[in-house]
């Protein structure tokens, strides 16, 4: 069995963060982000926005379960599948990345 550093980065579960070349501006309860890869600018409504705000600081999916848990009166696997929905989304138009 191999221990150390590069066996541990293999199986601990993936940090978000906010990729470094996003932007983002507050508008009372919504976040519009503007990203390199799509053209136009898009809009958060406050659920996800809350997602968003989480990963200020880089986090694992179930660190930000954990903070959103206490704000969202949702049943946890439908909160789970919902902050994976938008992880997913704003990975995928460039606002989020994983980090080491």
């Amino acid at each position: 069995m191999t221990t150390g550093p590069a066996s541990d980065s293999a199986t601990r579960p993936p940090r978000f963060a906010h990729s470094p070349t996003v932007l983002s501006r507050t508008t009372g309860e919504t976040v519009i982000l503007l990203t390199e890869h799509v053209d136009e600018p898009f809009e958060l409504d406050a659920p996800a926005a809350a997602v968003w705000d989480t990963f200020a600081t880089p986090r694992t999916l179930d660190d930000a379960l954990g903070a959103l848990g206490a704000s969202f009166d949702a049943e946890p696997d439908r909160l789970e599948a919902d902050v994976a929905r938008v992880v997913g989304d704003l990975c995928a138009r460039g606002a989020l990345h994983a980090v080491g």
